[in-house]
């Protein structure tokens, strides 16, 4: 059974890093195109480079900036303060390569309405702007700093809105008379080209598929609810429930090459659906019960004072798990994490009452891999953009990491480093660990498969 030899990496130095918490706002990004990296602290937003971490610019935002984003080219960055309802548009690359402190290029200010959420369009020459209690969005002319449309009540101002992948269509959901609704938005007039009803009790989220070809919208816990619908014309493709009278889905995700619909449920199941019958093709289970093919590698984190290690761990094995509490809302169960690599070849997954636990499911057999098993819960994972290989973290001093040739434990070398969240390189390998206050930056050296047992 292979246990991988321990990949050769570094480390930046650690910096202050700023966040409030709050799931969905990026405070650490790369650029789209890997050779930046963003980050805030505070009234700050520092660009570095992606390789030396050498500070490239800094922007001075006045005021404490709750989310960043990049456009598409990595040409501008958006420092978006949500309390005080101000976004600014920063150049990042400029003829002045001196120029350490660039002038925003843009300034929008909400004003009375407040800012729930902002962000680039996917051509990178407008704002879309939320205002807070799902008044209105705003789409901004960069070029100009003018409002060029308004989108009236959003059902969300976070979620349930989306743009496809060739920046063609803006889909967003509304909610009247108790009844949801999808309208799709041009993104080159922002007129509403098409609007349909979706047969959801109170819908949660919609997702474009990576093709831009499906659009997929689900409902909340209390129904077992998710349909897909063409784009543009909107027609129903499946409306697909698994059962009622139940906790139902709580994650949803599109595979890469859209070939499949994920969905995680609170029953422990994730349900796999081929976009070729919109039927499932296969469950994957996190029951309770053992895990007991000879096929399914088990990983045991095993920790010393200098050194944190994978054993091999024998199979039948059951995964260690934790009884949610029925008197707390949003219990501690079913799929909690679900992550396609980024060749669409293997799903890594986390229930979350075993919330050590990873699993990695392979496409092509549609059987359990593994599972990698932490004394900590696992915070977050990812998988690299450029191979298939997965990091996590379980908010300690240690990056765990698993590649189809086995899986290894690395210790970062900052004691104050407690990552509870990870951010891949789009274009490069490495990768940005972050905590609560601080982050550190690691590059992966080379690609040594060497196994230590066979």
């Amino acid at each position: 059974t292979p246990v991988s030899s321990i990949p050769r990496m570094e480390f930046s130095e650690p910096f202050n890093l700023s966040s409030d918490g709050q799931p969905g706002r990026a405070t650490a990004e790369y650029s789209p195109c890997g050779s930046m990296l963003a980050s805030v602290n505070e009234m700050q937003v520092t660009i570095r480079d992606a390789e030396s971490f050498a500070i490239i610019r800094v922007c001075d935002c006045c005021d404490i900036v709750q989310h960043i984003d990049w456009t598409f080219d990595s040409r501008y960055i958006m420092c978006a303060q949500l309390l005080r309802a101000r976004v600014w548009v920063f150049p990042v690359i400029s003829d002045n390569k001196s120029e350490m402190a660039p002038a925003p290029v843009v300034k929008v200010d909400e004003g009375i309405c407040g800012l729930s959420w902002a962000m680039f369009t996917p051509d990178g020459t407008h704002l879309l702007t939320c205002s807070q209690f799902n008044l209105r969005m705003t789409i901004w002319d960069l070029n100009n700093s003018n409002v060029q449309h308004y989108i009236n009540s959003p059902k969300f101002s976070e979620k349930a809105m989306d743009f496809d992948c060739n920046g063609t269509y803006l889909a967003v959901a509304h909610r009247k008379s108790c009844k949801d609704s999808i309208a799709l938005y041009s993104c080159r007039t922002w007129n509403m080209v098409k609007s349909w009803d979706v047969a959801t009790s109170d819908l949660s989220d919609l997702k474009f598929s990576p093709n831009g070809l499906f659009i997929c919208a689900w409902d909340g816990p209390l129904h077992y609810n998710i349909c897909v619908f063409a784009v543009p014309n909107g027609n129903c493709l499946v409306s697909f429930c698994a059962y009622e009278d139940a906790l139902a889905i709580k994650t949803v995700s599109w595979s890469p090459n859209s070939m499949f619909l994920s969905v995680g449920s609170y029953d422990e199941r994730v349900r796999i659906i081929n976009y070729l019958t919109w039927k499932v093709m296969s469950e994957y289970t996190h029951t309770s019960g053992s895990v007991s093919s000879s096929a399914t590698t088990i990983y045991l984190e095993k920790t010393s004072r200098s050194n944190s290690q994978y054993i091999i761990g024998s199979v039948p094995f059951t995964p260690p798990e934790v009884q949610p509490d029925p008197e707390k809302p949003n219990p501690k169960l079913g799929i909690g994490l679900l992550q396609w690599s980024a060749d669409s070849e293997y799903l890594a997954t986390r229930n979350d009452n075993h919330p050590t636990c990873v699993y990695v499911w392979a496409t092509k057999t549609l059987s359990l891999v593994c599972v990698l098993v932490h004394l900590q819960p696992v915070k977050s994972f990812s998988w690299s953009k450029i191979k298939p290989q997965l990091f996590l973290v379980t908010e300690n001093s240690r990056l765990f990491t698993w590649t189809p040739g086995g899986a290894a434990c690395i210790i970062i070398p900052s004691d104050d480093i407690r990552a509870i969240s990870c951010a891949v390189n789009p274009k490069r390998d490495s990768l940005l660990l972050l905590d609560r206050s601080q982050a550190i930056g690691c590059f992966i050296l080379d690609e040594r498969s060497n196994d230590l047992t066979n």
